[in-house]
């Protein structure tokens, strides 16, 4: 990390030509990266501190100076590999140290910065997350302290909260809604592009209110819903959301094989909570992806065993009925239909993919009445995968 931070306050070259002012993406990564077999607990030191934030305060310069030698902006990502506090996965922000933690406040307060993703950090403070240049934020699994706890006060009545906020992703990250919901502001962020993704498995805490309070200029939304739906879903009231030029839902289906599991209540259809969380007038863009997941914690009868369960597990006559109905007429709307699986292993069984992966014409002539509708391109894959706990599919949207 110093001879990072000698490389980029080096004097060789004139003040406006050094490698600082060509970086483009800066990411601060606590614990060991996620291929790396090891987990750490990130013990601090005061060396590899300070020179952390040399290279910050290198990268990210005052709004007043031209910092890129292309005219490029960078952009910033606090993540976490395989660390945990507590059992689980992630860090407390004010774990990085009091030098990081203010040179984090002064890039927020002063500096140009454009791009912020924030992955697996908690009681970050507000105002971190709300400078006034950023015009793309991710958030995956973060918690905000509100402005009060943060010890910054009450933030002032003001006319926009993020004023250049054009794209947002919110990864099960709540609180950055129910704060933003309790600040004092004349208008939202105007905010065009956004991505939401829920968590089915609190599915009594999913709620819509990022899609209301944000949705007022949104032209392009992204939902995501990670696991099944045990019970229906809300619909969504799409009169309070911008009027969408594309569209895209994402549900995930998990089918578990394991002779001690049983679901218990049966999950609803995916395709019947497909209908109820799509428009009745969809937009002309509409792209819809079911993520079927298969878990083997037992070695199945056949191969093709859990493969035969995705049609009862997912079809619903309604879902077929509303494609035929949308894509007719003068409505026209262009449907992309996804449906990928991918077949997940516990470890020390015996697995051979190739069976599997056979088994893609299959599964499409299972849901031929799908392709068979005009309007809708329609397609079926099935992947092996390495990691139990790995979705190639259902993947946040930070990278």
């Amino acid at each position: 990390m110093q001879a990072i931070a000698d490389i980029c306050t080096t004097k060789i070259w004139p003040a406006h030509e050094g490698v600082a002012r060509h970086v483009t993406h800066c990411t601060l990564m606590r614990g060991a990266r996620p291929r790396d077999k090891s987990v750490t607990t990130f013990a601090r030191s005061g060396v590899r501190d300070v020179a952390v934030v040399s290279v910050l305060r290198s990268i990210f310069r005052p709004h007043s100076e031209r910092r890129r030698g292309r005219g490029s902006t960078a952009e910033l990502s606090l993540r976490t590999g395989k660390h945990f506090t507590g059992g689980s996965r992630g860090f407390y922000f004010r774990a990085l140290g009091p030098e990081i933690v203010s040179a984090l406040d002064d890039l927020s307060r002063a500096a140009d910065l454009k791009h912020l993703r924030l992955e697996c950090v908690w009681d970050v403070p507000w105002s971190f997350v709300v400078s006034a240049t950023l015009s793309r934020l991710q958030l995956q699994c973060v918690t905000l302290m509100p402005p009060d706890e943060a010890g910054v006060g009450s933030a002032a009545p003001r006319k926009c909260i993020l004023p250049r906020l054009d794209d947002i992703c919110l990864d099960r990250s709540p609180s950055f809604m129910a704060i933003l919901a309790g600040q004092m502001y004349a208008h939202p962020p105007p905010v065009t592009k956004m991505c939401v993704v829920y968590d089915c498995a609190h599915q009594d805490e999913i709620s819509y209110d990022a899609l209301y309070h944000l949705g007022q200029n949104v032209d392009s939304l992204t939902l995501e819903f990670s696991g099944d739906f045990i019970y229906p879903c809300d619909p969504i009231d799409y009169s309070k959301i911008h009027p969408l030029s594309m569209l895209s839902l994402e549900l995930g289906v998990n089918i578990i094989h394991d002779a001690h599991f049983a679901y218990d209540p049966v999950p609803i259809p995916a395709f019947e909570s497909a209908v109820r969380l799509l428009p009745v007038t969809p937009p002309p863009d509409l792209r819809i992806v079911f993520t079927v997941c298969i878990f083997y914690y037992d070695p199945p009868p056949c191969t093709r065993s859990c493969i035969e369960r995705i049609y009862p597990r997912i079809f619903h006559p309604s879902f077929p009925e509303y494609l035929e109905r949308v894509t007719s007429g003068a409505q026209g709307t262009a449907v992309e239909l996804l449906i990928l699986v991918t077949v997940h292993v516990e470890k020390g069984l015996p697995y051979d993919p190739g069976p599997y992966l056979e088994y893609e014409e299959y599964l499409a002539k299972q849901f031929t009445c799908l392709d068979e509708i005009p309007g809708v391109d329609f397609y079926a894959t099935v992947t092996e995968s390495d990691d139990m706990n790995k979705n190639p599919y259902l993947s946040p949207p930070l990278e």
